[in-house]
């Protein structure tokens, strides 16, 4: 568990700028993505 954390922890840091960065420019679906691979990461 602590090391899911750590990993969810590491990919919301380091993606997110670029998330939002292609968030902001209509790509909405790769931030949709990844939330639905940590909220899946959450459950396995």
């Amino acid at each position: 568990d602590k090391h899911r954390a750590e990993l969810t922890l590491m990919v919301e840091m380091g993606k997110r700028a670029e998330i939002e960065a292609l968030y902001s420019h209509g790509f909405d679906f790769l931030g949709k993505y990844m939330a639905r691979k940590i909220v899946q990461g959450d459950y396995i």
